[in-house]
């Protein structure tokens, strides 16, 4: 196995680990914010008149707030791991894959514009 082939490997198997990881924390997150709304309902229903249990939103609130910040911390996770190992690796390709040139479309638009012609200067008496 060629160096290029493992390192490829190698930081595939890093990604994976860290997005697995990371939308972990996302499940524990909404398992925690579901029995958090939970319990505080369980209670609420079943205090005894004597007791005096209100239902505190603001704890609710905090738990899935920590839910959304966690999902779109892993959303962005996930977005910044997303690697073309053709930039990062170029010693992966195939030997046999030609290396034509190619010029991206807004370069190619750019060059099927004429070039502006310069203005003559009028020199005023």
């Amino acid at each position: 196995m060629s160096a290029a082939k493992r390192d490829s490997s190698r930081l595939d198997k890093y990604v994976t680990a860290i997005r697995i990881f990371v939308w972990a924390s996302v499940a524990t997150a909404l398992t925690a914010a579901y029995s958090v709304t939970y319990t505080i309902s369980a209670v609420a229903y079943a205090a005894s008149p004597t007791l005096a249990v209100s239902r505190d939103k603001v704890l609710e609130v905090l738990q899935w707030m920590v839910l959304g910040f966690s999902a779109l911390f892993a959303i962005s996770v996930h977005k910044l791991t997303q690697i073309d190992d053709s930039d990062i690796l170029p010693a992966a390709k195939s030997a046999s894959t030609p290396t034509k040139r190619s010029i991206p479309p807004q370069t190619a638009a750019k060059r099927a514009l004429p070039r502006p012609v310069a203005r003559q200067r009028k020199d005023s008496l």
